[in-house]
């Protein structure tokens, strides 16, 4: 596989050189994403054998390789498209106007690819193309159970976005009010979460991988817990959806939606259940460095509990015994 250096265009794109007997036969695979997702090109034509050799072992027959590959890449579990929220979305939200101008021009210009000063990280960019190429007119066909959760329970009013022909901006409207207000102008919970409500009403497919950083940002505890909600139902539709978090809240009501799915079907039917998988990130001891990372076991009766946030709840409370003793002399005597 060769990397992006040195290259331009679609040449830029990961390929692998595949070998064969006789060595006409060999096959050249492109990768490259558009807006369809994944795309994969293969030509037999001028093979130049790469300057990193990684050779695939496989059937001469190239019917074979293809069914593999489509099997490993297409129908496997890989995700077609992925996209990744970063923290402090309500940044990007509250200048949602200048940027949407700025990437329009940065885009056709091919800023992102030549900057040198002042160049924006690579998941920065991928998600201001993402805002940048949102339109009105594209609805995604997924169920918006999720986008009902996250208006209605945690938001509690509408997250827009209207576009004209000279301007294009995010707006939202409080449940009761017949007034809508730009983003910027509206709670900063409202900017982190509009992004992700725009995605699942515009933008989301089946077979979408989702990173979202912090999603609970700027949320008062009472609206964490039923955004967790919103993540379970988005979860459903989505080939992946990874969350990092610091919520005792949102890992609290996550647990619980757990156990409610194990919970003896009511005449409704059972709610359907979702596998999650929960990873506890602890910092290392004192005399090692980095953290220590663990897959955290889901009781089926008891659900699972953060250990980390228990100490520090647990520390917390030792010490306001402690001052409420020696506020009130308890120990003087």
């Amino acid at each position: 596989m060769l990397g992006r250096e040195g290259r331009k265009g679609k040449g830029a794109a990961p390929r692998i050189y595949v070998s064969s007997e006789p060595a006409e036969n060999a096959w050249c695979l492109v990768f490259r994403l558009d807006a369809d997702g994944l795309v994969v090109e293969r030509s037999n034509k001028d093979y130049v054998p790469p300057r990193i050799d990684r050779k695939i072992l496989e059937s001469p027959d190239s019917r074979a390789f293809d069914s593999g590959f489509e099997k490993a890449v297409r129908g496997g579990e890989l995700p077609r498209r992925t996209l990744y929220f970063p923290a402090a979305r309500s940044g990007f939200m509250q200048t949602f106007g200048a940027l949407t101008a700025l990437v329009f021009g940065a885009l056709g210009g091919g800023y992102f690819d030549q900057a040198t000063v002042g160049a924006i990280p690579g998941t920065a960019a991928d998600f201001l193309r993402f805002l940048a190429q949102l339109r009105t007119d594209q609805l995604s066909r997924l169920d918006q159970e999720a986008v009902n959760v996250m208006e209605g329970l945690v938001l509690g009013g509408k997250v827009r976005l209207e576009s004209e022909e000279t301007a294009r901006q995010v707006v939202f409207q409080p449940d009761g009010f017949s007034q809508a207000w730009p983003i910027e102008s509206a709670a900063t919970s409202a900017a982190e979460l509009a992004p992700l409500i725009l995605y699942l009403r515009h933008y989301a497919r089946g077979r979408d991988g989702v990173f979202i950083d912090e999603p609970e940002a700027h949320f008062h505890p009472a609206s964490q817990v039923p955004l967790a909600r919103g993540l379970l139902q988005m979860a459903r539709h989505l080939q992946y959806v990874v969350i990092a978090t610091h919520s005792e809240f949102l890992v609290g009501e996550l647990s619980n939606l757990l156990l409610e799915q194990r919970v003896p079907a009511a005449k409704d039917g059972p709610a359907p259940r979702t596998p999650v998988e929960v990873y506890e990130f602890c910092p290392g001891d004192e005399n090692r460095e980095g953290v220590n990372v663990k897959r955290l076991e889901f009781d089926p009766t008891e659900g699972f509990d953060i250990e980390q946030f228990s100490r520090v709840t647990e520390k917390t409370y030792a010490r306001a015994v402690e001052l409420y003793d020696a506020v009130h002399d308890r120990n003087a005597s």
